[in-house]
């Protein structure tokens, strides 16, 4: 071959340079699907860009038409690899199955054998002669050269939509700006491309698109350094929430469905092309009344019961509402957690229990009448010592019928089965009822038991059975709790309209952890070694049976305070009803 000094071809080495240097900036970077691609693109440029610098530094017709052959198969493998990496950064993860990447290698793979084998047929090129001046190469087009321009320019266009699809939906300022970096570094040489295609190349014959990538790498670039774009990419997020166990939904202000990920894909029993557009209500129906509270603007959630192909399932709902760029409210998420194993457990524990219950109430009741009679009986034929043994049993034999009460009177709470008959109660007299039953054992533990009623505190409008249990449970808690020598106070003071009533103590304190579980069922509230689950359980369901609310705090001077409301005497709701709550975190 022989060559010449051509400023272009000078310029092309350099662009060349700089993509290779992008190329490795690019290796550096997070190893993944994109950046990969990335890297093949950038080759593929940088093959381009020197087979069309060396076309104009020869001087013979054989040494151009080859660099021109090297140059058609750079620009061939770039446009399909090009499609690939837009897919595989923004696009439909399934576009790049077996069967799409098999039709798009296609093209580049026939234009590269074709474009070697063009003096056989001319499809590629009819006829090539040097221009005037033996710089340039110019070409009479052939039928596939057409076919394959107009491949290339339908994938480009392809890949542009997207981009420009990920700008529009996107939230992230960071995804627009990766997506528009991705966009500038296609649109510059494609419409240096486009200009010599329609004869407006105002350089005649020489071809802008190689030079172009001098600016697309600028590009590509700003995207790299400063938008992360090998990064945190689109796909990457998709990716991870794809693989989520949890079924997630995306539905936008009127209830149609925008995405979901392949767990609720399995959930509805559908693929996503099927539903997106559709209304959440009607596929499903379970949610109920949607969205759960418009106003609602922290997460909402509920269980719900689906009868799918494969059996009944259960799943944890959780409603979020989010917003676009602009801040103003978009839509919906909602996360689909299967707790269908977690049901089934907690049935099997019910039933247990139930039974279990029903089976021990029977002989404890016995045991309790038969201490009883034996007190009367025998009382004063006892020692001292013997009568406090006696007695040390008839108690373990209450606190024993009172757990066994509690565990049924839960079931009678959660299924509304329990009836509710609020009267006027005097808060104050309760209160020192309580404190006076819990005497006893306080003064073992050499405790102070205190009292504050508010002098103008109105009568509550409550069940004074629950309420009184209530009491007991939190003071006995109290009294548990807190070491030798220390103080349990309970107070009653009005607050809005109403009675806030609580019961503090001077123990350890409570963890916050444990404090979001504290009024679950079978979670031991302030020690996991002391108790059952179930008083403060009872405690929660009966108060909010109420309709009322109840909460733990630990004061800045050390301890736990276990509040709870009341309503008032004379306000609504006076009317026997049933009673009926949800024993979940307080």
């Amino acid at each position: 071959m022989v060559w010449q000094y051509s400023p272009y071809s000078f310029f092309l080495f350099l662009t060349a340079a700089s993509q290779l240097s992008l190329a490795l900036v690019a290796r550096r970077q997070r190893r993944n699907r994109v950046s990969t691609l990335f890297t093949f693109v950038i080759l593929a440029a940088v093959g381009w860009a020197v087979s069309y610098g060396l076309e104009l530094a020869s001087i013979d017709l054989a040494g151009k038409l080859f660099w021109a052959r090297a140059s058609l198969t750079g620009s061939a493998v770039l446009v399909t690899i090009w499609i690939f990496l837009v897919v595989a950064y923004a696009g439909p993860s399934r576009w790049l199955g077996p069967g799409h990447t098999a039709l798009l290698a296609a093209v580049p793979a026939v234009t590269v054998a074709l474009t070697w084998t063009n003096e056989l047929h001319g499809l590629v090129w009819r006829h090539s002669e040097l221009a005037p001046g033996d710089t340039f190469l110019f070409h009479q087009p052939g039928p596939w050269l057409w076919i394959f321009a107009a491949i290339s320019y339908a994938m480009l266009g392809a890949s542009a939509l997207l981009l420009l699809r990920l700008m529009w939906r996107s939230v992230s300022a960071t995804f627009r700006w990766q997506a528009e970096a991705l966009l500038l570094a296609l649109v510059l040489p494609w419409g240096a491309n486009f200009l010599g295609l329609v004869g407006l190349n105002p350089f005649d014959h020489l071809d802008l698109t190689p030079f172009a990538f001098t600016f697309s790498s600028l590009a590509l670039y700003l995207g790299l350094k400063h938008y992360y774009l090998l990064e945190v990419t689109p796909i990457a997020r998709s990716d991870v929430i794809n693989s989520l166990d949890e079924g997630v939904i995306v539905v936008d202000r009127a209830g149609r469905i925008l995405n979901l990920n392949h767990s609720a894909e399995t959930i509805l029993q559908s693929r996503a092309a099927h539903v997106i557009g559709r209304p959440i209500r009607v596929l499903l129906p379970a949610l109920g009344d949607w969205p759960l509270d418009a106003a609602e603007r922290s997460p909402v959630s509920r269980e719900i019961r689906l009868d799918l192909p494969g059996g009944t399932r259960h799943y944890q709902t959780r409603q979020y509402l989010f917003q676009d760029r602009d801040r103003a409210d978009y839509g919906y998420l909602f996360l689909l957690s299967d707790i269908s194993s977690l049901k089934q457990i907690q049935e099997m524990r019910e039933e247990l229990t139930h039974a279990l219950v029903h089976d021990l109430r029977s002989p404890v009741s016995n045991l309790a009448l038969t201490l009883e009679w034996l007190e009367g009986f025998m009382g004063q034929q006892l020692a001292d010592e013997e009568r406090e043994l006696l007695q040390s049993a008839q108690h373990t034999t209450e606190k024993l019928l009172l757990l066994v009460s509690s565990i049924l009177d839960l079931e009678r709470l959660e299924a509304g089965e329990m009836p509710l008959r609020p009267e006027p109660v005097d808060v104050g007299l309760l209160v020192a009822q309580t404190l006076q039953q819990q005497r006893v054992v306080a003064q073992v533990k050499d405790l102070t038991l205190t009292g504050e009623v508010a002098t103008s505190l109105p009568a509550a409008n409550a069940d004074p059975d629950l309420i009184d249990r209530v009491l007991q449970n939190l003071v006995n808690n109290a009294t548990k709790f807190t070491p030798s020598g220390g103080e349990v106070r309970v107070t009653a003071v009005p607050a809005d309209g109403g009675i806030v009533v609580s019961v503090q103590d001077t123990g350890p304190g409570i963890e916050p952890d444990t404090a979001a579980h504290l009024f679950e069922k079978y979670k031991p509230g302030y020690h996991s070694t002391h108790g059952s689950g179930l008083g403060l359980a009872f405690c929660k369901l009966a108060v909010e049976a109420h309709g009322e609310s109840i909460w733990v705090e630990s004061p800045p001077d050390g301890g736990t305070r276990v509040s709870f409301t009341l309503r008032a005497a004379g306000d609504d709701g006076a009317e026997e009803r049933p009673a009926r709550a949800t024993a979940g975190s307080g």
